[in-house]
């Protein structure tokens, strides 16, 4: 059984900027990857979620979306043909907008709102970013949930003194009931909940998150375990569902992914602090990871994250 109480005390989140999208009938919604996870809260009236793989999920009212970093989706309403649209024109940031409902609401085929977030357990950063696919829950009409994360969207809609320490801690309250969801129904898919249950796992899992750029051999992250190579091995996939250096190499990529829009790093030198023993292996690896080159990730990507950090995301 998974020690719940442990995840629930070590979590941690932060509350970026959000906003409120407002699509018509016949319209669809393309959300690009992104370098935060993001949720998405739909407050009125329905349509699909597209995942990068093609599979189509319906979103009704009160659904709740947790999306991974890195991972893009596209939001659509009904009808054959779509108008796709922009979200600098079909989205509006949530303090600007009047407490939801207003007008332009009411006449929106689906009303979504979007917003970034960083969440942690203890000193592992990033919960969600080994997620495979988004979270998504429908909340039943007296799901905690849906009070919460209403109540955190007033907050910012009409801020006062404290209303982001509250919309944190609403934020949390959100996260926290999603995460007992998935415990309590057997469908735990964080990685980071699978360690919990094997100290001896998450020594390893720490040290690969922490120097992602160490050399490490099977040997060496069994001895951190405390286990033989073939318990640690059979352990490791079994909890994680891949072998260790699979997850390694995500790993150092995220991180890597990190420098590249956080950090005026030279490629080569971000590829070996990471792990990676040349340029051109770093920059293959990237790019079949993240569908594009590290320069282009950056050139893509810089701006993005130094305008939600102007604006106090």
């Amino acid at each position: 059984m998974i020690l719940l109480e442990k995840l629930l005390a070590g979590l941690d989140a932060r509350i970026g900027a959000f906003q409120v999208c407002c699509l018509d009938d016949g319209c669809a919604l393309p959300l690009a990857p992104s370098l935060a996870t993001t949720v998405h809260y739909a407050l009125k009236g329905s349509g699909t979620l597209r995942l990068q793989n093609g599979t189509a999920v319906e979103i009704l009212a009160d659904t709740f979306i947790v999306v991974p970093p890195s991972y893009g989706v596209c939001v659509e309403t009904r009808g054959d043909s779509k108008t796709y649209l922009n979200p600098a024109t079909a989205c509006s940031p949530i303090s600007a907008e009047p407490v939801y409902p207003n007008e332009r609401h009411l006449a929106a085929g689906l009303v979504i709102a979007c917003g970034g977030i960083h969440a942690t357990y203890g000193q592992i950063r990033g919960l969600f970013d080994y997620v495979d696919v988004p979270l998504i829950e429908r909340l039943d009409e007296n799901e905690p949930i849906r009070q919460a994360f209403k109540q955190l969207l007033v907050e910012l809609a009409a801020p006062k003194v404290g209303s982001v320490k509250l919309a944190e801690s609403l934020l949390n309250q959100c996260l926290v009931h999603l995460l007992r969801r998935y415990c309590e129904s057997g469908e735990c898919r964080l990685p980071w909940l699978a360690a919990l249950e094997d100290i001896r796992l998450s020594r390893a899992l720490e040290h690969m998150l922490d120097r992602p750029g160490d050399h490490y051999t099977l040997s060496g992250l069994a001895d951190l375990s405390g286990m033989s190579r073939s318990a640690f091995a059979a352990a490791f996939a079994d909890a994680f569902g891949r072998p260790p250096f699979d997850l390694l190499k995500e790993i150092r990529l995220r991180r890597a992914a990190e420098l590249l829009v956080h950090s005026s790093m030279p490629v080569k030198a971000i590829a070996g602090q990471v792990g990676f023993e040349s340029r051109s292996a770093f920059s293959r690896a990237f790019k079949a990871f993240c569908g594009e080159g590290p320069e282009a990730y950056r050139t893509r990507l810089q701006p993005e994250w130094s305008y939600t950090r102007a604006s106090g995301a």
